[in-house]
């Protein structure tokens, strides 16, 4: 267990969200919102290896309107037999001086965090966190928070903390620095954490400082491609590359561009970054193709596809020059996606909340299946017009990546119909129900049989039809299913009053102390 000083220290770096947290329950794998404050047993028993704990980085609303967070990660996957290996990358991050703490996820990945000691807005950590992704070239990566903003009654995505079960001396989800994995203690006293100053520099100057490159100034050039050009292309990527260079070419030169013109400057990139450069007929072919039409005909930038999504920042690339539009930016794949994630309360029908622009949207199950309904209601919540897929199939592939990785928010019972019927059969028993020793009001009314309670059809559906407080027509199917996973048997027959009734038996001590 946690000395008290390592645990506040723990607490104070990992401060987030205090209307709720997230469960991961590893016996039976299940992970869930909880509603409520994390107590000090929710971190202890984290610690413990018992339950999970996740905390929603992304704040509510302070005075000023402010979405603040204290802390962040880029969370690197690791699915589909991807391999990842920790000790070089955190070498690399120390390399270059990023404020970033490297610690193995759950899944096996990384979750690469960084610490505020003031605060920052949400949107702006965003910023910083892409930047970083897309330096380090991560691959399929998120960046929490997930949201620049949530409603008040909305909570946001959580993020499961690292040192899980490190009480056992065997955490699998330690920081590792140079190469090495860092106990509880160490940790805490070697996590910085940062002004807010000091993250401007990496939300806003030092992605934004434009410099010269061999092929025009970098503020001009979508910043993917500037990657590129600082780091090179390797075999397997180089296709990709060269086409989107070509784009670029085009772009640039606009509606007076020519083949030859596009043919030249692919063939200088062929030679200068390309390693092993492609044969001269192969890159011929490239610029004849992507030379078509002018900045808005013709081909545009590949941005879900190897290398450019890896290296995607779509707020950075919508305000250079030539790069990316509003009109043709990315629905899926790279970091700065217009849909983030999805998140579903169980409510009846369900209730879907989609990260849109950064902000979450309400929608029903009929919008999120068709796009052009979904349209309609993120230009009314949020007055903006996100870019349509090229076809019917493009958005599904999406809906399949967002339900893969759904976040389920259990709904209060009173919410469901189920739970309103458990509530209004309680206060039927209280109004109609005698005490053991007394006769029954009615010949139908509830009795008691023993440790059981009977109650009859016919009685219990007129009270119903009588006594419902929204006025909502409750089909008798509901009341039966409702009773049956209650535990209650149909078919028990009384003979009352020289009649055969019909009863419904509940489970034994029904309520006797108050409780089912």
């Amino acid at each position: 267990m946690p000395t008290p000083e390592i645990l506040a220290a723990f607490q104070q770096l990992f401060r987030g969200q205090q209307g709720a947290h997230g469960v991961y329950q590893p016996k039976t794998d299940r992970s869930f919102t909880k509603r409520e404050p994390p107590t000090k047993a929710t971190w202890l028993a984290h610690f413990a290896g018992t339950v999970g704990l996740g905390i929603v980085p992304i704040c509510q609303a302070d005075g000023d309107g402010r979405h603040l967070c204290w802390f962040g990660a880029v969370d690197v996957d690791v699915h589909g037999g991807r391999k990842l290996d920790l000790s070089a990358l955190s070498n690399e991050i120390a390399e270059r001086d990023f404020p970033l703490y490297c610690c193995r996820s759950k899944s096996g990945g990384a979750h690469l965090y960084y610490f505020s000691d003031e605060g920052v807005e949400a949107y702006k950590l965003q910023r910083a966190l892409r930047f970083w992704a897309s330096q380090l070239a991560l691959g399929d990566c998120e960046v929490f928070p997930k949201q620049i903003s949530v409603t008040p009654e909305g909570v946001g995505n959580w993020l499961n903390l690292p040192y899980f079960g490190t009480d056992t001396g065997q955490t699998d989800r330690p920081c590792i620095l140079a190469g090495e994995p860092l106990g509880l203690a160490v940790f805490v006293q070697s996590a910085k954490a940062l002004s807010g100053d000091e993250l401007d520099l990496w939300a806003e100057e030092r992605p934004n400082t434009p410099r010269e490159t061999p092929y025009g100034p970098s503020d001009t050039i979508p910043p993917c491609l500037v990657q590129l050009i600082e780091q090179g292309v390797s075999e397997g990527d180089r296709n990709n590359a060269l086409f989107n260079f070509a784009v670029f070419e085009r772009r640039r030169h606009g509606e007076g561009c020519t083949v030859e013109t596009v043919e030249t400057f692919c063939q200088r990139i062929n030679h200068d970054l390309l390693r092993p450069p492609l044969p001269a007929a192969e890159v011929k072919t490239i610029a004849k193709s992507a030379a078509k039409g002018g900045r808005d005909g013709g081909y545009g930038y590949k941005c879900c596809d190897r290398p450019l999504a890896q290296l995607c920042q779509r707020d950075v690339c919508l305000r250079r020059r030539h790069g990316v539009t509003v009109s043709e930016s990315p629905m899926v794949g790279a970091q700065g996606a217009v849909f983030g994630c999805l998140r579903k309360v169980t409510t009846e029908p369900p209730t879907y909340y989609l990260s849109c622009f950064g902000r979450e949207v309400k929608c029903g199950l009929a919008d999120l299946l068709c796009y052009q309904k979904l349209e309609q209601v993120v230009c009314g919540a949020l007055d903006l017009i996100p870019p349509r897929p090229k076809d019917a199939g493009v958005w599904r592939n999406q809906v399949r990546d967002l339900l893969a990785t759904i976040e389920v928010v259990e709904a209060p019972p009173e919410t469901r119909l189920a739970g309103r019927l458990a509530v209004l059969l309680d206060h039927y028993l209280d109004v109609n129900l005698m005490p053991p020793a007394e006769p029954p009001i009615q010949v139908d009314s509830p009795r008691w049989d023993g440790l059981k309670v009977l109650v009859a059809w016919r009685h219990l559906a007129r009270w119903l039809a009588r006594n419902s407080p929204t006025g909502e027509k409750i089909q008798d199917r509901d009341v039966w299913l409702t009773l049956r996973n209650m535990g209650w048997m149909s078919g028990a027959v009384r003979k009352t009053e020289g009649k055969n009734v019909k009863f419904w038996e509940s489970p034994e001590n029904w309520r006797s102390d108050g409780e089912v």
